[in-house]
């Protein structure tokens, strides 16, 4: 399972998705909406989730803070495979296997060129905040991009027993 490449990107927060057979469930938001949209006793449609006879869950928190991440990966241990955080694009050094078994990374990182303000060409990310608006299009960076991403063994009760941080530089 390759987190940068079978992964999209797109789907609504909430949405339960099946790749091969690991179950993914993207959900972003800021403080309480991520416990509301937490993968529990069921998806938003009043369905109930197995999360026993569901195996392999990934969980992609799409979110700003930090400590969001942190507290769900500690609220969700146990009950599912991974917690990898994103949106940031930074990548943190974090990655650990929590007490029941969930592995977890507070942000995985972005793929791109990291001599970039996010993947974005620097001139006009800067100039958006020394002017305090938008004056110009972002342009994607055509520099060399750098692959980041975790590499995450789970067992086939769907623990996890050891999380790599992936980084592939040009």
């Amino acid at each position: 399972f390759q987190l940068a490449a079978n992964m999209k990107a797109g789907g609504k927060s909430g949405k339960v998705a099946r790749h091969g057979g690991i179950n993914r469930f993207r959900h972003g938001g800021y403080g309480h909406d991520l416990f509301k949209q937490a993968p529990r006793q069921n998806d938003g449609k009043g369905r109930q989730h197995d999360f026993q006879a569901a195996g392999h869950i990934f969980v992609d928190i799409h979110a700003e803070a930090t400590s969001e991440k942190l507290a769900m990966g500690y609220y969700l241990d146990g009950k599912v495979s991974v917690v990898a955080g994103t949106h940031t694009h930074v990548p943190t050094a974090d990655y650990r296997l929590l007490r029941q078994g969930t592995a977890y990374i507070t942000d995985v990182g972005m793929c791109g060129d990291y001599d970039s303000v996010l993947g974005f060409e620097i001139d006009e990310p800067i100039n958006r905040l020394a002017r305090k608006y938008s004056g110009g299009r972002l342009t994607v960076s055509k520099g060399k991009g750098t692959l980041y991403g975790i590499i995450v063994d789970i067992d086939d009760t769907g623990r996890a027993f050891n999380i790599e941080q992936l980084i592939i530089k040009p």
